[in-house]
C-alpha cells in the first residue's frame, strides 16, 4: 500500500486549529487549551480537550485521538491530544467543580 506524500505545505500552527475545528463539529461544547509553541521548527504539540459532560470523555478522546493520526499520516505534524473533565481546566468555569474542592 502507498502512502500519500505529507502535505508539509500546512504549518504546525494551521493543522493544529483544523484538528480543533474539526472536533468543535462533533463537541461543540468542548473547550481546548494549545499546550506548547505551534511555530517556528516543532513538529509536535499538546491540545487539551476539556469536556463538560464526563460521560462522554471516552468518546471525545477517541475522536480526538483519530483525528491526531489522520492529521499526523498527512502532514508529519504529531498533535498529542490530552482528554480531561471541564473540572480540570486552568479557566474555571461556574458549573464546574474541582475534585480538591475549589
Amino acid at each position: 500500500m502507498r502512502r500519500k506524500p505529507l502535505n508539509k505545505s500546512m504549518t504546525l500552527s494551521a493543522t493544529t486549529e483544523q484538528m480543533i475545528a474539526d472536533l468543535r463539529q462533533s463537541f461543540p461544547d468542548a473547550e481546548f487549551l494549545i499546550h506548547g509553541e505551534s511555530y517556528g521548527p516543532a513538529e509536535d504539540i499538546t491540545v487539551k480537550v476539556f469536556v463538560r459532560d464526563e460521560a462522554r470523555l471516552n468518546e471525545i478522546s477517541d475522536k480526538a485521538h483519530e483525528l491526531s493520526l489522520k492529521y499526523e499520516l498527512a502532514t508529519g505534524y504529531f498533535i498529542m491530544p490530552m482528554t480531561l473533565p471541564i473540572a480540570c481546566s486552568p479557566v474555571k468555569y461556574e458549573s464546574a467543580q474541582c475534585s480538591n474542592g475549589e
